[in-house]
């Protein structure tokens, strides 16, 4: 009897070891970083600086109608963009060199597209951005100067043909994460070994007529993405990590190649990140 009861409790104790543990995302959606399609940068606003890199003044205001701009610093100016369609943009800016000529080579990636000579005063110029050369999520546009004199920035827009800002931002439910449709949200997570994005189903909220469905991207940074579709079916997603360690899950909702313009945003429902109970 004695013998059976031993073996038993081993059993248990080996199935406690194997259970599976959870800790949800949707309390957490506070915490993450979200990062929607960049559209435009008003500079010299304080809600804007977050996508200047570097090579850039403090935000001031110029003359009687005190519009916000920012002074370009040293031989080149960096800022970040992101981006998830899969069309060519314009990249249109209004700017004014300090001196009497300037010119400025435009880099995506770190790859020139354009040099535009700059004239006199405040002008509006454009650069159009091949397709290609567009990465899905964060983009570097740097802009590199001529000559040292300064640059006064007060805008830049991206434009996209046949599209337009999804001005939703992400929210959560009882058991689900809603994310917009061409936005991400990234989560600093403590991950161990084997660790696993489980989600009960992954929905479209709103409707789309094409069986297309866009995409959700999963990423560790550093690691292989993972993609999956917005199928309604449940989803158990890897997450790339070969030791316990501090990381960011990033996960990014791009919408079907011909747009999404009933559906708004992807549904993840009751998304946790699930790993072996210590």
């Amino acid at each position: 009897m004695k013998h059976w009861v031993a073996l038993l409790l081993i059993v248990i104790a080996a199935a406690g070891c194997s259970r599976e543990c959870a800790d949800s995302l949707v309390p957490q959606l506070p915490r993450a970083q979200f990062a929607p399609e960049t559209w435009l940068i008003d500079f010299g606003l304080p809600d804007f600086r977050t996508h200047l890199v570097s090579g850039w003044g403090g935000d001031e205001r110029w003359g009687e109608e005190q519009f916000s701009f920012v002074w370009s610093a040293g031989p080149s100016s960096v800022i970040r963009a992101n981006r998830y369609g899969s069309a060519a943009v314009r990249l249109r800016f209004r700017c004014a060199p300090k001196g009497a000529e300037q010119t400025v080579t435009t880099l995506l990636n770190g790859e020139p597209v354009a040099t535009t000579a700059l004239a006199p005063g405040f002008s509006i110029h454009e650069v159009t951005v091949p397709a290609p050369r567009l990465q899905t999520g964060e983009n570097r546009i740097e802009f590199r100067y001529r000559n040292p004199e300064p640059v006064a920035w007060d805008w830049l827009e991206i434009l996209e043909p046949h599209a337009r800002p999804n001005m939703r931002t992400p929210r959560k439910t009882a058991d689900a994460v809603i994310i917009p449709y061409r936005s991400a949200l990234r989560y600093e997570l403590d991950l161990a070994p084997k660790s696993v994005l489980v989600l009960d189903a992954l929905d479209v909220e709103g409707e789309i007529d094409s069986a297309d469905r866009g995409r959700v991207v999963v990423t560790v940074k550093g690691g292989q993405p993972f993609e999956a579709s917005p199928d309604g079916k449940p989803q158990r997603i890897p997450l790339d990590v070969g030791s316990t360690t501090h990381a960011q899950l990033e996960i990014m909702v791009l919408e079907p190649p011909t747009g999404a313009p009933a559906a708004t945003a992807v549904i993840l429902r009751k998304p946790r990140i699930a790993g072996q109970c210590k």
